[in-house]
């Protein structure tokens, strides 16, 4: 089985959220935290929102 591969986008406002917060998507998918093991990319979000389709906007 290979690895789970993780992105962990930080500060970030999604759905228009008011304070930014830390999302984690694992293989594709939104998740509570990266799993252990996993390699995680991190992304500066640098507090715009996030589209319902994923797209930075704002």
């Amino acid at each position: 089985m290979t690895a789970s591969t993780a992105t962990v986008f930080r500060g970030v406002r999604p759905f228009r959220a008011g304070e930014p917060v830390d999302l984690v998507a694992v293989d594709g998918l939104l998740a509570a935290r990266v799993p252990e093991g996993a390699r995680a990319e991190v992304v500066d979000g640098g507090g715009r929102m996030v589209a319902r389709d994923g797209r930075f906007t704002g």
